[in-house]
């Protein structure tokens, strides 16, 4: 599913704003919570994050 989402990321006109938000509220939050000992939220904020990717960004495209 990973190559689809960043195809589909990358044909949006706001893609270097998702990366943005991607980095600044996903990877900077589970980096975080990794660091601090907290595996079950990064695992989860990470996967939430990449099924909403799937849904709203994904999906679409294939239709």
């Amino acid at each position: 599913m990973a190559p689809i989402i960043i195809e589909a990321i990358n044909k949006s006109d706001g893609s270097q704003k998702i990366y943005n938000d991607i980095y600044d509220n996903v990877i900077k939050t589970c980096i975080y919570a990794i660091e601090n000992g907290s595996y079950p939220c990064a695992y989860e904020l990470y996967k939430n994050s990449i099924l909403n990717l799937e849904e709203e960004i994904a999906r679409p495209i294939l239709k």
